[in-house]
């Protein structure tokens, strides 16, 4: 595993900075998109409707959240929507992280995904009835 790094970093002449802030940056943006993932799960039982549901969903994601896409170039509809999407700050972080570029944007981009994660958990513990009381 480490040896594809060493070599390719001596290779293409390249320095390898590992940055601690992914270990905290992947778990965390994990459990912010794992809340919608719980929300669709308590709404919808049936199979088949998840799946569509999921696709488009996907889709959305894929097109609203400036992964790909500089957050710039997109529609204003679509800028709109990726605010309040958890990508759109992860994306933000990671590209700091892995920059090297830590300031104030990046704090504010973990606080902002913190907090969504946060509120998610809370709305679903009090919103899901299956769990134990």
């Amino acid at each position: 595993m480490l040896a594809p790094i060493l070599f390719g970093s001596v290779i293409y002449h390249i320095t390898f900075d590992f940055n601690p802030w992914i270990v905290v940056l992947l778990p965390l943006t994990g459990l912010a998109l794992s809340s919608i993932g719980m929300a669709l799960g308590s709404l919808i039982d049936n199979l088949e409707i998840i799946q569509i549901v999921v696709n488009a969903l996907l889709f959305i994601l894929v097109m609203a959240a400036p992964v790909f896409i500089p957050m710039e170039s997109l529609p204003l509809p679509l800028q709109i929507v990726g605010v309040f999407m958890p990508p759109t700050y992860a994306a933000a972080a990671l590209r700091d992280a892995l920059s090297g570029t830590i300031g104030p944007a990046f704090y504010a981009n973990i606080g902002v995904l913190f907090l969504m994660m946060f509120a998610s958990f809370v709305i679903l513990n009090r919103w899901l009835s299956w769990r134990l009381k």
